[in-house]
């Protein structure tokens, strides 16, 4: 194969990859009309340089699971955007420690297909 095919071939993949991830915290999280912005693309991609996608939607379901995320804290505000879940390498391996132990638990049964 020459060299542009396999960029193209990578490339596509990549996106496939962010697409995925992207569209698992839209139906996690019920954000369905939320937009596949130009940043939200790049906070996916920078995880996906440490993190596999099952790992990035391992991380949506736990913050998804837990009610400060979701809005229940004392600013009554959800933080639950992929700009806050993925802010950093660091954020990311906090919630990965944080999963229950039977990861089972905390599928939704409308998400399970997407593992």
């Amino acid at each position: 194969m020459k060299q542009r095919e396999l960029f193209t071939k990578k490339a596509l993949k990549e996106v496939d990859s962010i697409r995925e991830v992207f569209e698992c915290w839209q139906k996690v999280m019920g954000y369905e009309r939320r937009r596949f912005t130009y940043g939200r693309k790049q906070k996916i991609r920078a995880r996906l340089r440490t993190f596999t996608v099952n790992e990035l939607k391992k991380a949506i379901l736990v913050a998804s699971n837990d009610p400060w995320w979701r809005g229940k804290n004392d600013r009554n505000t959800p933080y639950d955007d992929i700009m806050n879940i993925f802010r950093n390498d660091e954020r990311v391996e906090l919630f990965l420690e944080r999963k229950e132990s039977n990861e089972d638990d905390l599928l939704p049964d409308d998400v399970g297909d997407l593992f």
